[in-house]
C-alpha cells in the first residue's frame, strides 16, 4: 500500500519532530558535560592551591629546622670555646 500526500508530509513532520527532539536532547547532555566540566576543574584549582600552601608551609618548616640546628651548633662551640678557655678565665667568668 502506497502512502499518500498526507502520509508522506505526516512522515516529514515526524522525522523532523524527532530531529528536533535529538537536537535538544544533545544540547541538555553537552551543558551536562560542561557543567561537570567546570565543577572538576575548579575541585582541581581549590586541590592545587592546596598543595601549594602545603609546599609553601612544608618549606618554611623545613627552613626553621635548618636555622635551629645551625643556633644549636654554634651554642655547642660556644660552649666548647668557654670551655677550652683557659682555667683562671673560667673561674672569673663563673664568678660575674
Amino acid at each position: 500500500m502506497a502512502c499518500t500526500l498526507p502520509c508522506k508530509k505526516w512522515r516529514r513532520w515526524a522525522d523532523k519532530e524527532v530531529s528536533n527532539s535529538l537536537v535538544q536532547l544533545l544540547r541538555e547532555q553537552r551543558n551536562h558535560f560542561l557543567q561537570e566540566f567546570h565543577t572538576a576543574e575548579e575541585g582541581l584549582e581549590v586541590i592545587a592551591e592546596e598543595r601549594e600552601s602545603e609546599l609553601e608551609e612544608h618549606a618554611q618548616e623545613e627552613q626553621s629546622a635548618r636555622f635551629l640546628t645551625r643556633l644549636d651548633d654554634t651554642i655547642l662551640f660556644a660552649v666548647k670555646e668557654i670551655d677550652a678557655a683557659p682555667t683562671s678565665k673560667k673561674s672569673s667568668i663563673i664568678s660575674i
